[in-house]
This record gives structure tokens, sequence and C-alpha cells, in this order.
């Protein structure tokens, strides 16, 4: 089932092109989802994107993302050549899923693997984390790598350039509940 948030997808995209950031939301409101929807606008556009899934990238490490991408070499120096290549003024890094990083040796590979990818990348890639609400609370360091809002800008307790994935709307709801039920009526 397809659950159309166009608009969302499009504020997601425009929040990444602008900068660095994070993206959250509580638990099951479809960031994955939504980023996936991201990177299917991204390839349809043509446009250099990568998306790790934090709970396949073990603690960091130069060889576990090697592993996750199949390829060898740094993580920074390959995205360097890939931009370089498609002469990109834009590209996107996302992290998908910080809250999957649950032990501190794995959370504290992510974060230094997060704060090289800012550090490094960010002339031409956008580096964007996805993270639980509760999570990102709690992570000031993660927080810290990001640009931070004017205390009065902030919400929810975070304080660096964020983007809210909201719950499904009843109207987001209703719609694919009648896109299923039209697809589940019988043929005459």
């Amino acid at each position: 089932m397809k659950i159309d948030r166009n608009k969302l997808i499009s504020r997601l995209i425009e929040f990444a092109r602008a900068g660095n950031g994070i993206i959250v939301g509580k638990p099951g409101v479809g960031k994955s989802y939504a980023i996936a929807q991201v990177r299917d606008e991204l390839k349809k556009h043509n446009v250099p994107h990568l998306i790790l899934p934090v709970e396949r990238l073990g603690d960091g490490s130069d060889d576990d993302v090697r592993l996750v991408l199949k390829r060898q070499g740094d993580l920074v120096a390959l995205l360097r050549d890939a931009a370089n290549q498609t002469n990109a003024r834009e590209a996107f890094l996302i992290f998908d899923g910080f809250d999957a990083a649950r032990g501190e040796r794995q959370r504290e590979g992510i974060l230094k693997l997060i704060a090289r990818a800012v550090s490094d990348l960010s002339d031409v890639w956008r580096i964007i984390v996805s993270v639980r609400v509760f999570d990102a609370r709690k992570s000031s360091r993660l927080l810290a790598l990001f640009p931070r809002l004017p205390l009065e800008q902030a919400s929810d307790d975070i304080e660096c350039r964020h983007v809210y994935v909201p719950p499904l709307a009843e109207s987001e709801l209703q719609r694919s509940e009648e896109h299923t039920s039209e697809l589940q009526s019988p043929c005459n």
C-alpha cells in the first residue's frame, strides 16, 4: 500500500537542500518510508545520494562500512569521487535510523562516522540523519554536529536544525484505505 505524502517528501527534500540536519519523528511515523520516497525522487532527477541504514553499519568502522557498500575504500573518499565524477553541485548522504545504534561502542563509532562526513563532505554532500525524537533528545553529541537553532525556533527540546515527520493524518489514512478497497473490489 502506497501512502501519498508528497507534501512531506517535498518538504524533506527542501530541508536537505538547505543544509545538514536531522529528521525526527516518533517511532512508527514513517521516517524510513519517507526517506525511501525521497530516494525515489532523487533517482528520478539523477541526484547523487546514498542512504546508509545505521542498523547495518555495525560500529561504523571502515570495515563495517565497506561491507555495507560492497566497495573497497574509505567512505569519504568514495563519496568525494562520486560527486566529482558526476560534477554534482549537490548530493545527499542519509544515515537512516540513528536510534538503531544501541550499544555505547556502536553509537560512538556511528557518531564519529557522521562527524567525519559533516566535516569532510559538506561542501557538496548534505548530511542528514533520521532519529526518533526520544533518542535525539538524549544525544547531545549528535545534535552538536548540526547547525544550532535559536532557542525560539527549537522544538521538542531539539536545538539543532531539524525537520519533524508527523504521524499520518486522518486524511492520509482515508486515502490509502480508499485506494486499497478500490484494488480489492471484484471485477465484473
